[in-house]
């Protein structure tokens, strides 16, 4: 009860009155600790149980692969695996072999989380679905799709995580008739009643595609409109130059009381800068700058030297640059040179392009923005 409420150093005390330590309390409190993102300590309290000869069991090893993996300690991790061999537990239990794969997935070792997979003598949606996360997660599309495809060679039917990872897939790979498929897929076994982050990929991947009015219906079906879902859609709209509807979709978040996001007033910025609306951004900006509910950072300034840049008012977006707190950030230099080639400024552009050197991960490509400039 304790371990489970994040009272551990109580729950430690407890443990240590017990006349006999077995491994039931053992592993509650390692769960514990795991369950509250305190995964090196769940490793520390596992190496002093094993001081103590206490033999872990099936749960005490799932969760010490969870805390290994949420800190990725492939390390302990390998050794954690080689125990659940020596104990004969390997290939006996679908949810520690589960637990063993998604570890090496978590900690970004795909080819041994690959290798554990072949081995398991029997695999369900879960492992699958794991293996497919990890494999969209390191941008490998075509592995991710081979695997969705042999999964269901093999009879296994796709669940909300598996659905949620493959149409990450095709939206950053364009397959939008996949995409398509997948949908019907998810409306035919009734998964968006009740699953808000499936619903957002896949408004995500129907933004990724262009297809903002597909995106529009989806919103609209969804049980709960949150920020995440608004402001992907947000996103897609400014990319296209569309301001109207991405400020239609402000609204309609303002309107329900949905809390705006850095994300979301990055997007916001992008759609007046792409839109030429120059005083409708600005002060835009002004209203985040008095606002206390959304932190500024560097994405917002350098959204807004565009906005200036792109209305070719030089003089503003270089007195913006002037002022913003930190300058030693890789978004406002280049933005600003950036704006110096759309009104050949070469004074103003070679200033950008020296401040830019000085930060720490130059992109070289400035070079040929600069050398553009003559």
């Amino acid at each position: 009860m304790y371990a489970k409420c994040g009272s551990f150093k109580k729950a430690e005390d407890i443990l240590t009155t017990f006349e006999i330590q077995n491994i039931v309390a053992w592993s509650a409190l390692i769960a514990g600790y795991v369950q509250h993102g305190q995964g090196e300590e769940a490793i520390k309290l596992y190496g002093r149980m094993q001081q103590k000869c206490i033999i872990p069991n099936v749960v005490t090893f799932t969760s010490i692969l969870k805390a290994c993996g949420s800190i990725q300690a492939v390390s302990t991790g390998e050794k954690i695996h080689n125990e659940i061999v020596q104990h004969g537990l390997f290939g006996r239990d679908m949810v520690l072999g589960n637990a063993l794969v998604d570890m090496y997935i978590k900690c970004g070792a795909l080819a041994k989380a690959r290798r554990v997979f072949e081995e398991l003598p029997a695999q369900d949606v879960v492992t699958w679905s794991a293996l497919i996360a990890g494999y969209a997660e390191q941008g490998q599309d075509e592995e991710a799709l081979q695997c969705y495809d042999q999964m269901q060679a093999h009879g296994l039917s796709p669940n909300a995580v598996t659905y949620t990872c493959i149409l990450k897939v095709c939206g950053n790979t364009g397959l939008f008739g996949k995409g398509k498929q997948i949908h019907e897929q998810i409306v035919k076994s009734n998964l968006l009643a009740d699953n808000l982050q499936l619903g957002t990929a896949l408004l995500d991947f129907y933004v990724k595609c262009g297809a903002l009015a597909d995106a529009q219906e989806v919103l609209k079906c969804l049980p709960v409109q949150d920020s995440v879902a608004c402001t992907a859609l947000i996103a897609g709209y400014s990319r296209l130059g569309q301001a109207e509807n991405a400020l239609g979709c402000l609204r309609h978040m303002q309107q329900n009381g949905l809390s705006l996001t850095e994300v979301t007033s990055t997007c916001v910025l992008y759609a007046y800068s792409h839109s030429g609306l120059v005083d409708e951004g600005f002060t835009y900006f002004a209203n985040m700058v008095s606002n206390d509910k959304v932190r500024l950072n560097m994405v917002h300034y350098s959204c807004l030297i565009d906005l200036f840049g792109r209305a070719g008012d030089l003089e503003k977006a270089t007195a913006l640059a002037e002022t913003i707190p930190s300058l030693e950030h890789g978004f406002v230099w280049p933005t600003l040179l950036n704006a110096c080639q759309k009104i050949k400024d070469v004074d103003v552009a070679r200033w950008a392009f020296e401040n830019a050197m000085q930060m720490d991960n130059f992109p070289s490509a400035l070079f040929i923005s600069m050398a553009n400039m003559y």
